[in-house]
């Protein structure tokens, strides 16, 4: 069997260190298995660059001035296609395939003709709505065109037949069973904790920063913004403070 991850990053951010994770598991499972990405740098033997920043900001203007996010790349996308065409997947396993490096279009004609098993890990609703967030937030666009690029998101991503749905959250499964893909195969599998890394121990902590008798929430992000909701959490740890709930920002440095 191999198996192929396809994503933006490779060993950078939060997908790029989730792909490579799947792939040591995979290499202890003794399974042939690749990654293939849209840029960056990885001295993984297994993994293949096959697009480019030139090519990445190109996308990312036309994508900006004219709402063609996910429609641009077409060069990388015939080199991933190539690429395919060499190792030949048994199993192709995306995570992010937004980020200006890729034409999703082209993928997924590719992947209907094959007939080969999807697994789509859903890190956000970006697979099932016309664009997330507002027009002024990632991606960007100064064009509205989130109606046509639903209906041709949906065109596209029923096209397959053989589609697995991988969620990170319940509150995600639900959303994916209420789109257009609620006739794919979707499970939730929550994103793991290396328990040799992470485990429960006695600490000190609670007395160092007197925080004896107070319910704490600690959110996690690589990188805080309001994008990611900072603000929300701040205003919540303001509000919460009355009812001694502790509320903690965490950043996961790359």
């Amino acid at each position: 069997m191999k198996v192929l991850q396809i994503n933006s990053v490779c060993g950078t951010g939060s997908t790029g260190r989730i792909a490579v994770q799947i792939s040591d598991y995979l290499n202890q499972k003794e399974i042939e298995n690749y990654i293939a990405y849209g840029f960056g740098k990885s001295d993984r033997p297994n993994a293949f660059c096959f697009g480019s920043r030139l090519d990445a900001h190109l996308h990312s203007f036309l994508s900006r001035k004219l709402g063609w996010q996910g429609k641009m790349s077409h060069i990388p996308t015939w080199r991933l296609i190539q690429y395919m065409e060499r190792i030949s997947p048994d199993i192709v396993h995306l995570h992010n395939i937004h980020g200006h490096y890729l034409n999703y279009k082209m993928l997924f004609q590719y992947l209907k003709k094959k007939n080969c098993q999807v697994v789509w890990t859903f890190h956000d609703c970006w697979p099932v709505t016309g664009k997330c967030t507002q027009l002024d937030r990632y991606p960007d666009s100064e064009r509205d065109r989130s109606r046509k690029s639903y209906l041709e998101k949906k065109a596209a991503f029923t096209s397959v037949p053989n589609l697995h749905i991988v969620t990170v959250s319940n509150w995600l499964k639900l959303v994916a069973e209420a789109s257009f893909l609620c006739k794919a195969d979707i499970r939730c599998i929550y994103n793991g904790v290396d328990t040799e890394q992470f485990s429960f121990c006695k600490s000190s902590i609670r007395e160092q920063y007197q925080l004896q008798g107070k319910f704490i929430i600690l959110s996690v992000a690589s990188v805080w913004n309001n994008g990611k909701g900072l603000d929300q959490f701040i205003a919540l740890s303001k509000k919460l403070q009355e009812d001694e709930i502790i509320v903690l920002v965490g950043v996961t440095p790359d």
